[in-house]
């Protein structure tokens, strides 16, 4: 391409190049980590077992330790790093690799919190999304890392810390993104996480929302 536009081929072939990119990506998170951890690693239903409140993650770093922890979020990290690699590299054969990694991202983050093979209830996207943004701008997933946790360390609440680090990843996708495109799919990534975390938003407002306070598990003392 000249002039930094793609060529007619290229931008031809464009349409074809997203759907295959939507298609991949949108399985790939749909895909459920904690199933797909249950019945090929664990041999339990970890999400009946082990769910993911402070007793029950307390419950599964006990049985399982690091390496159970890291084997999770490994998997969950794998299955969104996987179809964002391919959707920029599909789009880069056009010239816009930028917008193929977004692109494939949000098509992640949809297919995880609202997988059409679990009648739409899906899990958390946060890991797909720190995962998706430190390969598209590791700068801007730092520094939404960064609020993430400055807030979950004031107010102890997950899903405000989710929404308050989506919306400065979106702000600062506004200012260091290339395209206006990859910028429209950071806004609808940023309603994703609002939509998914709109139930504990409205609790937080009422002040009945429970706090996520993972504490160290001692219990091990008290065991014959």
């Amino acid at each position: 391409h000249k002039n930094g536009h793609p060529s007619e081929g290229g931008f031809g072939m464009i349409p074809a190049m997203l759907s295959v990119t939507a298609l991949i990506a949108y399985f790939f998170g749909s895909v459920s980590t904690v199933n797909l951890c249950s019945n090929l690693i664990f041999h339990c239903n970890i999400a009946k077992e082990y769910p993911r409140n402070n007793e029950g993650i307390t419950r599964f770093r006990r049985r399982y330790g690091v390496k159970g922890t890291i084997v999770v979020f490994g998997i969950e990290i794998l299955k969104t790093v996987i179809p964002v690699l391919i959707g920029g590299l599909l789009m880069n054969i056009a010239g816009y690799a930028e917008v193929g990694y977004v692109f494939a991202m949000f098509c992640v983050v949809l297919g995880t919190v609202f997988p059409i093979i679990y009648e739409f209830k899906g899990e958390t996207s946060l890991v797909a999304i720190a995962s998706a943004m430190i390969i598209i701008k590791p700068g801007v997933a730092i520094i939404a890392g960064g609020a993430f946790v400055v807030v979950y360390l004031v107010s102890r609440y997950v899903s405000l810390s989710a929404v308050a680090g989506a919306v400065l990843m979106w702000f600062l996708s506004i200012i260091t993104l290339e395209y206006g495109e990859s910028r429209k799919l950071m806004f609808l990534v940023m309603l994703i996480v609002i939509i998914e975390n709109r139930k504990s938003l409205v609790r937080i407002i009422k002040h009945k929302e429970e706090k996520f306070v993972l504490k160290k598990d001692v219990s091990y003392l008290f065991d014959e």
